[in-house]
């Protein structure tokens, strides 16, 4: 998949495996349900590197995020799938349906990481944490896109701090901290 930037044909696939073509479409349905199950799994590494930790225990709500961002960048830059998922699968119906159901988990989490934020005192209460983090999502998520589909790309350090720099304007976090 990612030596033809996304095209996939099951029967390549199958072959490849030493499956028959049946058994792929017996576990996968389609073309598009074995593309999913790719997505899918690029997710779970994703969530299980970025998002379902805290990487730094005890920080401060703007430090444990700002490497948070840092960790994003990172899987993305060494992840060859990173590209063509973020930029060329997402007209697929079940591509699209995974991302989703992807976006409103990562929505559900960060709106309580927000909340968190903001009973700590380091967000603004009066920003609804729902749409700040939609707003965080969708940004990260077009900017590391942008990123990646650039030769040469942009230095990790560089992406990273321009993306933390619109998180924490959305946020409206001090600028001199």
């Amino acid at each position: 998949m990612v030596a033809r930037r996304g095209e996939l044909e099951i029967a390549d696939v199958a072959s490849r495996a030493q499956l028959s073509v049946g058994l792929s479409y017996h576990y996968f349905g389609s073309r598009g349900g074995l593309i999913a199950a790719v997505v899918e799994d690029f997710y779970d590494r994703y969530d299980a590197e970025v998002m379902d930790i805290n990487p730094l225990p005890g920080g401060r709500w703007r430090e444990r995020e700002r490497k948070r961002v840092e960790m994003a960048v990172d899987f993305h830059y060494r992840e060859p799938l990173a590209p063509i998922i973020l930029a060329r699968l997402g007209g697929e119906p079940e591509v699209a349906a995974v991302e989703a159901r992807r976006l409103s988990r990562v929505v559900d989490i960060g709106t309580r990481n927000v909340a968190l934020g903001q009973a700590e005192g380091e967000i603004p209460s009066n920003l609804d944490p729902n749409i700040l983090v939609a707003m965080m999502m969708g940004g990260l998520h077009a900017a590391l896109a942008q990123a990646l589909a650039r030769d040469p790309r942009p230095k990790k350090s560089q992406l990273a701090r321009e993306i933390w720099g619109a998180i924490a304007a959305l946020a409206r976090l001090p600028l001199d901290e």
